[in-house]
């Protein structure tokens, strides 16, 4: 299970429980096989308390050594974990690293947050290691054939759509478009990247946007909701008051923007999803139906750890050979824990969701095509004033 890119692939699927709190779990990888039973109650109060720890900045390097141990010793049991083990032993000898892709099938499992995983033996969080990238592989969803190949890559084109309606908190507006600004003024200097501003997007100016900039990447700053069942983005009508756009409907935009292949969420609860539907929320739905990947934010992000992931993300994804999304997020979420240190959540808080096996949306471009890159890269779409969402996570807004 190796392939032409440096890595060794490592599949670990969770299906439906046999009896409560009682789940088959499988490991398929380069160096064999296992199963065995992930047992895990989710209603038990010692991990409730810990996920509340989490939700409410109570954290430090203990808490995230010993929570994200249990979360791995729970997926991965005796067996399960030898092959793990096993695998990332036999990629290191071959010089490759491990691509580990969680195919969680139980919804209320997938709502919980993996990205902490923390294998004691060699002593490593999963998620920021240097030898293992880690992403959510959408169960069912329909797989991704081809990374795109236009002649228009590079430079990478990204849609940055703010939404702050004025009957809702007020969000940090000049913060979030000097944020990401400053992240990306590299890539965008040497015209591997454009970006394009879309102010107050309301549903018809977001239609426009799409069709006059073509996004490689749509990336959404602003406020978002889950309300138990269902996730949102909440837009700005043409009054300028919030309005829900719900994951099914927000999908509707994309089928006439084939050029869009990733959406990064900033907005919190974007990777949140219901217990009882795995594809409610906004994120998996996203790739469910139909893109090929989804950066989303479990809980909000602080802006310095913000403009180090959108920095360290969007330098990966602009290389000349371009970087898949998980290897891409995995640089971001290492960067963070680097910076800013273990005791915080913030480099567990980007989730990646995907339908392409190898991550690889973007193929690279033929040389010519990079010499041909020119033009203008940074717009605003929006003439009216600037507003720019806070690029850090978005408060739930409960009762909305």
């Amino acid at each position: 299970m190796n392939d032409a890119n440096g890595f060794s692939d490592v599949d670990i699927r969770v299906e439906n429980s046999v009896e409560p709190g009682r789940y088959p779990v499988a490991i398929d990888s380069s160096a064999g096989d296992a199963s065995g039973t992930l047992i895990l109650n989710v209603a038990d109060e010692t991990l409730q308390q810990a996920l509340r720890a989490i939700e409410n900045s109570q954290t430090n390097e203990g808490f995230f050594l010993k929570f994200g141990r249990r979360l791995f010793e729970a997926l991965l049991p005796d067996q399960v974990a030898m092959m793990f083990r096993a695998a990332l032993g036999h990629a290191r000898g071959a010089g490759n690293r491990l691509r580990v892709r969680l195919r969680l099938r139980p919804p209320e499992l997938s709502a919980l947050p993996w990205e902490f995983l923390y294998d004691p033996q060699p002593d490593l969080f999963l998620a920021i290691s240097s030898n293992v990238v880690l992403s959510r592989y959408v169960v069912d969803a329909a797989s991704f054939a081809k990374p795109m190949t236009a002649r228009s890559v590079p430079p990478l084109r990204v849609l940055v759509a703010f939404s702050s309606p004025p009957d809702l908190p007020a969000l940090n507006l000049e913060l979030e478009r000097n944020l990401l600004t400053k992240a990306t003024r590299r890539a965008v200097d040497e015209k591997r990247l454009e970006l394009h501003f879309l102010d107050h997007t309301t549903n018809a100016s977001l239609r426009s946007a799409l069709r006059d900039t073509k996004p490689h990447v749509f990336h959404f700053a602003g406020h978002g909701h889950f309300d138990g069942q269902r996730g949102y983005l909440l837009f700005e009508d043409e009054f300028g008051d919030a309005t829900k756009i719900s994951d099914r409907v927000l999908r509707e935009f994309f089928e006439d923007a084939p050029e869009a292949k990733l959406a990064v969420l900033n907005a919190c609860q974007g990777a949140a999803a219901s217990a009882g539907d795995a594809f409610s929320g906004l994120a998996p739905n996203l790739v469910q139906r139909g893109l090929p990947a989804v950066v989303a934010m479990r809980y909000p992000v602080p802006d310095r750890a913000a403009l180090i992931f959108a920095r360290e993300f969007y330098e990966a994804l602009t290389q000349p050979t371009p970087t898949a999304v998980d290897v891409a997020a995995a640089a971001g979420r290492r960067a963070i824990y680097q910076d800013l240190g273990p005791d915080g959540r913030s480099w567990g808080i980007p989730n990646v969701y995907l339908r392409a096996e190898d991550g690889n949306i973007f193929a690279p471009p033929a040389a010519e095509e990079e010499q041909e890159s020119s033009g203008v890269t940074i717009s605003n779409i929006s003439n009216s004033n600037i507003n720019i969402g806070n690029l850090a996570g978005r408060e739930d807004l409960t009762g909305f």
